[in-house]
């Protein structure tokens, strides 16, 4: 019997339930960034790249690592396939060709140098914020090898999503504070 088949179980949800009292939660609060698109992985994986670059620009002492929207070229390559996620709901791979290889390059440079641009002048602006977008379609490659039709296109409303989130970023919650070491 499957855990499923036995939590489905009326008799086995009532002792649940008397066991087990569902929390009450009393905290109302408003959502302070309201979702302009329903693109919620794809700006959530955006936002992780946009606020790694804003922890290191407030923290230029940060060691950061290789995206993993830079392995996605590497990996394009190697395998040549792809699963598009709009065109073919049975998922079935489609070849990468030269032309969506260049896309891929072309977008991961235009992020690097937005990226660069950023970290040296700290202006958050619409290009540092398309260009997490961009990665994080090259991400959504890495890790589950689709490609959707709009590759390499960025919707403002996910631009307006990002802005909105990162407005409420509290810059003294990732401020590293440097201990000065006295003298023993």
């Amino acid at each position: 019997m499957s855990l499923k088949t036995f939590l489905d179980n009326k008799d086995v949800r009532a002792r649940f339930s008397e066991e087990f009292p569902k929390p009450k939660f009393g905290l109302k609060k408003e959502v302070l960034a309201p979702p302009v698109t329903k693109h919620y992985s794809l700006v959530g994986t955006a936002f992780d790249y946009l606020l790694r670059f804003y922890i290191k620009w407030l923290n230029p002492q940060a060691i950061v690592q290789e995206w993993v929207a830079e392995l996605s070229t590497e990996r394009m390559r190697e395998l040549g396939l792809a699963l598009n996620s709009r065109r073919d709901p049975t998922m079935l791979p489609i070849p990468i060709d030269d032309d969506l290889l260049e896309k891929a390059d072309e977008m991961l440079s235009q992020t690097k140098k937005a990226y660069s641009d950023y970290i040296k002048s700290g202006r958050m602006n619409d290009e540092v914020i398309k260009c997490t977008i961009l990665l994080a379609q090259l991400d959504t490659y890495f890790r589950a090898g689709i490609i959707g039709e709009d590759f390499g296109i960025v919707d403002d409303g996910d631009v307006a999503d990002l802005r909105r989130l990162i407005s409420i970023i509290s810059p003294d919650s990732f401020k590293t504070i440097r201990i000065q070491k006295r003298p023993l």
